[in-house]
């Protein structure tokens, strides 16, 4: 299995009106925009708020995916240990 190359830490949402940044200790990962679909203003969409946290979610998931990975190791579990590798590495942007 390759090393993660993605930013390590903790990463936070951080909405400022018109915009939501995904930061870590070192910096901005990422940026959502998401106005409302009505137009009316800087409201961000719900739905934008939910990416915006799921993107913030993601080295603790791939984490605990990696955690779980290295515990499936007997044969009933090998299916499933397959499909956590396949997962990190799609994460990993190998797939």
């Amino acid at each position: 299995m390759s090393e993660a190359k993605f930013t390590k830490g903790e990463w936070t949402v951080n909405d400022e009106g018109g915009l939501i940044e995904i930061n870590s200790m070192s910096g901005t990962v990422g940026t959502v925009w998401g106005f409302d679909p009505d137009h009316t203003g800087c409201n961000i969409s719900e739905e934008s708020h939910c990416n915006a946290h799921l993107i913030a979610a993601a080295p603790d998931m791939y984490a605990m995916l990696e955690k779980l990975s290295g515990q499936l190791t007997d044969i009933n579990a090998h299916r499933a240990a397959d499909e956590v590798e396949m997962l990190l590495a799609k994460a990993r942007g190998e797939v």
